[in-house]
């Protein structure tokens, strides 16, 4: 077991920069999952578990520190030592959620009653407001291969604006964005047979 701590413990430090790289996009993706969950019934419960978890991601910021106070050495410090900025930006991000979730759903009661055609182009709205802040140089080169990956978002965007207009009867839009749709799919389906490699036959 102290082994196979020490082989993940050094997998993720040997390969910080794309676990960063994922660990951003995991920021986007809890500012996504708020907006989402901003109007639901849950919120509440969820706020809570939010603000849980940033007090255990805040007491992970503080172990690097104590276990080098008390000459303590393991790779599961060395690892919280490397991420630890990157916990505290999480556990910010957390408490914040943990406010927004709180209070904000107070100010806007209205919103719980908004048709549901509209939530989906909420979240579509929040989606590509992501990418939109993030389409840039500097963006591209903070994020590294988690730009890469937070950009895929646009497919998940594609699916909200196909609910967006089919449930508000928009048939000639909502049956574009499925010719759309399909296209995609049938896209990725040429472009992954193209990539297979070609078996030699031997006669």
């Amino acid at each position: 077991m102290h082994k196979l701590i020490d082989y993940v413990c050094n997998l993720f430090i040997k390969n910080s920069p794309q676990f960063i790289g994922l660990i951003k996009v995991g920021y986007f993706a809890l500012s996504l999952f708020v907006g989402i969950v901003l109007t639901s019934p849950y919120h509440a419960r969820i706020s809570n578990l939010f603000g849980e978890a940033a007090v255990v991601f805040y007491i992970l910021t503080l172990i690097p520190g104590i276990a080098m106070r008390l000459g303590i050495h393991h790779s599961v410090f060395n690892l919280l030592r490397l991420y630890r900025r990157f916990i505290g930006i999480a556990m910010y991000l957390l408490v914040l959620s943990h406010v927004v979730l709180k209070k904000f759903p107070e100010l806007i009661p209205d919103l719980s009653t908004t048709p549901t055609f509209e939530l989906m182009g909420i979240v579509s709205l929040i989606i590509f407001l992501l990418l939109f802040l993030t389409s840039n140089n500097r963006s591209q080169k903070l994020l590294g291969i988690g730009w890469v990956y937070l950009h895929k978002l646009t497919y998940i965007g594609m699916f909200f604006i196909l609910l967006h207009l089919s449930l508000q009867g928009s048939k000639n839009w909502g049956l574009l964005m499925w010719v759309t749709i399909v296209l995609e799919l049938v896209s990725f389906y040429v472009a992954s047979r193209r990539s297979l490699p070609v078996k030699i036959r031997h006669e």
